[in-house]
């Protein structure tokens, strides 16, 4: 198999000589060196579709980089890793990282490429890969940068990012290797003010950032009848009858008035509507006319003398209680005869139409008287209890009217009995 490990850069220090000048075809060099560092173990183990494959790739990252296309070649040459790895592409990935601006991801693989080397200590060009690797890592080395992300007692579910990249939690304190340039540091964690900073950092610099999360301020509930309008406000999701919406929905007027803002409050004399009156900056139901004064010494008695039961009252009551009563019994004979009429008719033979028509409508007589009585028994219990309670002693006496409550939405009548 032949693998193609195809640039090296010849000048390390800031001058850079011209393109045509900058990189070397290695490709008798790399192929040698594949050849040596692929461990023959490896070879027998992979199906062979599959280094058909990875030569394919490397061949066209080889092409790509011959044509200046870096970033179609670095992502040839990364999906050939992915099928098995040798210290000459992890060089060629690097390279190509270091072509696009990529140094933290070059300087991370040129070291991957001398430890690889390393790990066989019986490959043939083993010293000449190592030196190639470390001599990329060394020439990387002056052009990264370190950021030291510290998060003093970090909450918990603390997550950070580094320019969108997750960091690890074990990373939290130490020097982290990134590119020189602009990075954003992102924190989150739950009941947490979410954490963004972004930094320039300079070229073979370390930069610390310390991270500290404040808590979420807690909501201030809204009072009764509001709700939070997801810009901090507290808004009415209805007026009380008659009000009219005001300061944009955050709190209600009377008509008539304007929202101060200053004052937070509502200014102006009110409109009050049907069945309210004002009372300084608001509307309240309108008070009952004041009651007349006694007429007679029998409406100045003590309560507990009007309270007692009124002749009328008895005798209307005890007939009612008697037309019940008379109600019951009627119905307990009518049920009577009904099981009566049902056990008559068991005996087909002696149930004949003419028998049970009759004794039907005897029946549903006695219902009749039944649910008369019932009736006029509760309307005469009714009637005691009007004589007793609501009906006055003396006519001007009667004091009642109806009362319209729009604050409560209520209509009742109010009186004195």
């Amino acid at each position: 198999m032949t693998t193609h490990a195809v640039t090296r850069i010849l000048d390390r220090d800031r001058t850079r000589p011209p393109a045509s000048l900058q990189f070397i075809p290695l490709v008798a060099f790399a192929s040698a060196l594949a050849l040596a560092l692929a461990p023959a173990a490896a070879h027998a183990q992979r199906p062979p579709g599959e280094e058909m494959a990875r030569q394919q790739l490397i061949e066209r990252a080889q092409a790509a980089h011959q044509s200046g296309a870096h970033a179609d070649a670095l992502g040839l040459a990364q999906r050939a890793a992915q099928i098995r790895k040798t210290p000459t592409l992890l060089l060629f990935i690097a390279q190509e990282q270091e072509e696009l601006g990529q140094y933290a991801d070059a300087y991370a693989y040129a070291q991957q490429c001398a430890r690889e080397a390393e790990l066989d200590p019986e490959a043939k060009l083993r010293d000449k890969a190592i030196e190639r690797c470390r001599s990329l890592a060394s020439g990387l080395k002056g052009r990264i940068s370190y950021v030291v992300v510290n998060a003093p007692n970090p909450p918990a579910g603390l997550s950070i990012r580094l320019s969108g990249q997750q960091l690890n939690q074990a990373a939290i304190g130490v020097p982290y290797v990134i590119t020189p340039g602009k990075v954003s540091v992102e924190a989150t964690a739950p009941g947490r003010v979410p954490y963004r900073l972004e930094i320039d950092v300079p070229e073979a610099k370390t930069v610390n950032v310390t991270v500290s999360l404040a808590p979420e301020a807690t909501p201030t509930p809204c009072p009764a009848n509001q709700r939070p309008d997801g810009a901090g406000r507290c808004v009415n999701d209805s007026c009380r009858p008659g009000m009219l919406p005001a300061a944009e929905g955050a709190s209600c007027c009377w008509p008539g008035q304007a929202w101060d803002e200053a004052a937070r409050n509502c200014v102006g004399a009110p409109r009050c509507p049907e069945g309210t009156e004002p009372s300084g900056n608001t509307c309240i139901a309108r008070r009952a006319a004041a009651s007349a004064p006694p007429a007679s010494a029998a409406e100045s008695a003590p309560f507990h003398e009007r309270a007692k039961l009124k002749p009328q009252a008895i005798a209307v009551a005890a007939a009612g209680v008697a037309a019940l009563a008379t109600a019951g019994i009627v119905w307990l004979v009518s049920n009577g005869r009904f099981n009566d009429l049902k056990s008559a008719c068991n005996d087909l033979d002696g149930c004949t139409p003419a028998y049970r028509e009759d004794k039907v409508n005897g029946i549903l007589r006695l219902d009749k008287w039944a649910a008369g009585f019932a009736i006029g028994g509760a309307a005469a219990v009714g009637a005691a209890a009007v004589l007793q309670w609501a009906w006055p002693r003396e006519p001007e006496a009667r004091q009642a009217r109806l009362v319209i409550d729009p604050m409560n939405q209520a209509l009742f009548v109010r009186g004195r009995f």
